[in-house]
């Protein structure tokens, strides 16, 4: 499922916008960039913030998160928390917002990016009770709910969402989602149709469709779709992935093989991709794994 960006029908101007990042070596903050404005906090706000952005940097995101909880919640009309990466680089963001719909978005948001789902249900509950019309509050619930395994929710918040804003891609192709998961299978594929003319470069929608395909074992068309994945979003190496497994059940080994090693590539310590490859190399009547050296 995705989180929808697109919370507010007419976003304002984010009044400061700061992005740190700590250094390699994991021990000292050698270098804090600051790419706008001025972040003013207490020392024991800042001593919280550096550890955070140590445990983000060493791939410890809860741990991070739980040092942030406390000045998030103090500062819960202030500030909207956040992670992105850049050039392969894990960053911590931190947006000071002027509203307070945005700001129940933010903070609902960074739970949902962390994977504290209990937590960012809990915001979109209240955020929800004040702002009933809102579309993007039920459209990014039904998401928590559908990471979540709740279905039925996810698929009310859908609906929800959709009758507020029927226009939003983002929308249809989480509700797309919602159908499959429900084998309700006919009904994912017109939403995902739905969200490809809406948005036709919105590339998780065809990773989606896609997968349906294979699900169905209905190869070409994944084939088909996945690709369509790839054009948009080629760094990605899942659909690479996704595409091998289906060369690899049209037993086109060979292209297959080409995936799995580009997907590789892009996630060198995949162990799963790496069963997959010498499978295909197998099948494809090898008598032992050759991986170029490169790998």
């Amino acid at each position: 499922y995705n989180i929808s960006p697109h919370v507010t029908s007419k976003a304002l101007p984010v009044i400061e916008v700061k992005s740190f990042k700590h250094d390699s070596n994991y021990t000292s903050i050698n270098t804090i960039d600051i790419e706008k404005g001025l972040f003013k906090t207490d020392s024991l706000s800042l001593k919280k913030w550096t550890k955070a952005l140590i445990n983000l940097k060493a791939d410890k995101s809860n741990d991070a998160f739980l040092e942030l909880d406390e000045i998030l919640t103090n500062a819960r009309d202030l500030l909207q928390l956040g992670t992105k990466t850049v050039n392969g680089e894990k960053y911590i963001t931190i947006k000071e917002l002027s509203r307070r719909k945005d700001r129940y978005s933010g903070i609902a948001q960074t739970y949902f990016e962390l994977g504290l789902y209990e937590k960012a249900l809990k915001v979109f509950n209240e955020a929800i009770l004040l702002y009933p019309e809102e579309s993007g509050f039920y459209q990014n619930r039904g998401a928590t709910y559908g990471e979540l395994k709740q279905y039925e929710k996810s698929l009310k918040d859908f609906n929800k969402a959709i009758s507020l804003n029927p226009n939003d891609a983002v929308y249809y192709s989480n509700r797309g989602a919602a159908y499959n998961n429900l084998n309700e299978n006919l009904k994912a594929l017109k939403d995902y149709d739905m969200a490809i003319s809406l948005a036709p470069s919105l590339s998780v929608t065809y990773f989606s469709k896609g997968n349906l395909y294979y699900q169905l074992m209905d190869y070409e068309k994944a084939i088909k779709e996945l690709s369509t994945f790839i054009s948009l979003s080629p760094q990605e190496s899942k659909g690479y992935i996704n595409r091998g497994a289906a060369y690899a059940y049209l037993k086109q080994y060979d292209l297959s093989i080409k995936d799995f090693l580009m997907a590789i590539k892009i996630e060198p310590n995949d162990i799963l991709t790496l069963n997959n490859l010498s499978k295909s190399y197998c099948n494809h009547k090898k008598s032992k794994l050759l991986i170029p050296q490169s790998f």
